[in-house]
């Protein structure tokens, strides 16, 4: 039998080389993070983000068409993020990603823009012949979104460990009318349609991957600078920690 005093020189000299950490970070399981929302939102840029501070922009030509998954630490938590294309022609394989990940999640990424969407052949539909931003386009975005949002909220919602977190990108396009736009997510036409997902305790925040002007010619709020783009990431990484840490499936 191993003596008591040999038992703690092999655990000081464990913990003092770093061993226990790695066996410990290991043994620990990824908090998985499913990304749901329409193409042309912002997804994969939004995913870019958390582990570049200025990541590059996405073309709108340039579609996620499969489901992937990323691994990421935050604050040496492991995370793994499933990315979903957004196409509405995309729907078997958003709906394979839910059905596999659903038994495990610790939360729901929902990307949302408030219309500001971008497609590979959208620019002629956002744009009047006089470079002014059409406002039905913002508004079919927006009722899109809803749609998209039908396909999944009564299947992932209800009574469920996991939390529902509505991350509204784009903030740079649209920051200077940011009343209404909360609104519309927290408690509005947005939140209405919730559905069973309203028992997910949701929460919704803002973000800015990038500044980029919608298809490279709309204008920008102006009033969204650098540094709100870094508190709106840094926001974001606190919420992600905060909800594993409040409880899931994978919480410790």
């Amino acid at each position: 039998m191993i003596e008591e005093e040999t038992i703690k020189q092999v655990y000081e000299l464990a913990k003092k080389q770093g061993w226990l950490d790695k066996l410990v970070s290991l043994l620990k399981k990824k908090h998985k993070m499913l990304v749901l929302g329409p193409s042309g939102v912002g997804k994969t840029n939004l995913l870019q983000s958390l582990s570049t501070l200025t990541p590059e922009v996405i073309h709108y030509s340039r579609r996620t068409s499969d489901s992937t998954k990323s691994n990421l630490k935050i604050d040496d938590i492991p995370f793994e993020f499933i990315d979903t294309p957004g196409q509405v022609d995309h729907s078997s394989i958003r709906m394979k990603a839910i059905r596999e990940s659903i038994g495990s999640l610790d939360a729901i990424i929902n990307v949302v823009c408030y219309g500001y969407h971008e497609y590979a052949r959208g620019k002629e539909q956002a744009f009047g012949a006089d470079g002014t931003l059409n406002m039905n386009y913002l508004e079919d975005n927006r009722a899109r979104e809803i749609r998209a949002l039908k396909e999944w909220s009564e299947m992932l919602g209800g009574n469920a460990p996991y939390r529902l977190i509505t991350v509204i990108t784009k903030a740079d396009l649209w920051w200077d009318n940011k009343d209404d736009v909360f609104r519309h997510y927290e408690n509005g036409e947005y939140y209405e349609e919730l559905g069973a997902c309203s028992q997910l305790s949701p929460m919704v925040i803002h973000h800015c991957s990038v500044f980029h002007k919608l298809y490279g010619i709309g204008s920008m709020s102006g009033s969204f600078d650098e540094n709100d783009r870094t508190l709106a990431r840094a926001n974001l990484l606190k919420t992600l920690t905060e909800v594993v840490g409040k409880g899931g499936f994978n919480a410790k």
